[in-house]
């Protein structure tokens, strides 16, 4: 049985949705723990959780394993030029979003990113002129390039502002 549910208004974004509507499976596929995008976030919501962004330690090396091995994926596909590799560079971009979102304390904004990722204290330099690249050129090897170190730059930034604050708590 699934669950059918309205998309709240943060999703809707084209690249990501076409629907206003959700579905998720009550038990989650074996590797399936981002798909739908976002998943994480939904199953929070649904089962009254803790939500992602604040269990971002745990969750950070989770999504970039996830990116590590897609990346892999990208390479293999760009050159065979596999029909997969929109599909694989959205899930990308999905997984881009949470590390930059979560790692923030908030939840994943993609139908105003450009707008929210302003307000953003952990970001990465020249995020909007570097996503809108990334996006308008999905199908490109140059965009595979740029995700993945926006990927890098999030990750790295992300993982240092954990750690001091960890320092900061044993103080």
């Amino acid at each position: 049985m699934n669950n059918r549910f309205k998309l709240p208004e943060r999703y809707k974004n084209d690249l990501f949705f076409k629907e206003d509507e959700i579905e998720l499976p009550d038990l989650m596929p074996k590797g399936e723990l981002f798909t739908p995008y976002f998943q994480p976030e939904f199953r929070s919501q649904q089962q009254n959780q803790r939500p992602p962004w604040e269990e971002i330690d745990y969750w950070l090396p989770i999504l970039k394993a996830e990116w590590d091995v897609l990346n892999d994926s990208l390479i293999a596909g760009y050159e065979t030029k596999s029909s997969a590799v929109l599909q694989d560079m959205i899930k990308g971009f999905s997984l881009f979003f949470m590390m930059l979102y979560w790692s923030n304390g908030k939840p994943v904004e993609v139908s105003s990113w450009k707008t929210s990722s302003q307000q953003l204290d952990i970001t990465c330099l020249n995020l909007i002129e570097r996503l809108n690249f990334v996006i308008n050129n999905a199908d490109s090897y140059f965009a595979r390039i740029q995700l993945n170190e926006l990927i890098l730059e999030i990750y790295k930034k992300s993982m240092k502002h954990s750690a001091i604050n960890a320092l900061k708590k044993k103080k």
